[in-house]
């Protein structure tokens, strides 16, 4: 399996592998600066191993829409088996064998379909039934961030496609001084959206803190009220008995019994 990354010049493929073993995924980097000699022939540029993560459950990579991110994958179009899940940051790949940037673990069992959203934020996997079958119990889909969280799984019946809406053409007008600016903006904007999120997160805990002393006003106030009551009837019993003497005195008494013939029953 071979997959370039999208308007980037690296790309990824599926190698090895065997009955007892699984594939290794290799991630190559296309030299773009060619020696004086080369000009005149572009596609003697040489390539640079980036990445190799070895023994990998998968049969696809599917690089994200802006490249930099991939997805090894393990898809049954049948939906019998397969759904092991890993996601590659390949950007901050520092060695050959360096996996530190990568999610493993998820799983989506019995995936049958997966793809990226246009805009490279979130993945989609799916569940799916073909044409002309029963609508099964496990028809579902889940959508995961492009960090690899799983957000949210929904199961539907009669379930056959997934596709993502495409992008709007507005995005697609944006120059690259208009994302420059949206960039700078950000910046800027950073501290004030901190700000906004510190003030609605105090304003929540002042919130709760407050509902919390008015509880516990509420049980002293219920407290002192049983406490009062305890006393006014003590002060009723102790009127229609009368008053009870508090200082008695305590003797002890020893009493041995004599032992006596045997009871017959």
């Amino acid at each position: 399996f071979f997959a370039w990354e999208p308007n980037n010049s690296r790309f990824a493929v599926i190698h090895g592998g065997s009955k007892r073993r699984d594939p290794c995924v290799s991630v190559y980097q296309v030299q773009d600066t060619l020696s004086s000699a080369d000009k005149l022939h572009p596609s003697k540029g040489t390539t640079r191993l980036k990445l190799t993560m070895r023994e990998r459950k998968c049969n696809q990579v599917l690089w994200a829409p802006h490249g930099g991110r991939l997805v090894n994958a393990f898809i049954d179009p049948k939906g019998r088996v397969g759904g092991e899940l890993e996601f590659v940051d390949v950007n901050k790949v520092k060695s050959t064998t360096d996996d530190s940037s990568t999610m493993k673990g998820m799983l989506h069992e019995s995936m049958t379909d997966i793809a990226w959203d246009p805009s490279g934020r979130y993945l989609v996997t799916a569940t799916t039934q073909q044409l002309g079958t029963s609508s099964g119990d496990d028809t579902r889909y889940t959508v995961w961030s492009y960090q690899g969280d799983q957000l949210f799984t929904h199961k539907l019946k009669s379930f056959y496609q997934i596709l993502w809406r495409p992008r709007p053409k507005m995005f697609e007008r944006l120059t690259q001084a208009d994302r420059q600016n949206v960039k700078t903006s950000m910046a800027k904007l950073s501290s004030q959206i901190d700000a906004h999120d510190r003030r609605i997160r105090d304003a929540t805990v002042n919130k709760k803190l407050l509902e919390n002393r008015e509880q516990e006003q509420r049980y002293l106030k219920r407290k002192q009220d049983l406490q009062s009551l305890s006393k006014e009837i003590s002060r009723k019993r102790e009127a229609m008995r009368g008053p009870v003497a508090d200082n008695f005195i305590y003797r002890p008494i020893q009493q041995k019994l004599a032992r006596g013939p045997p009871v017959q029953y």
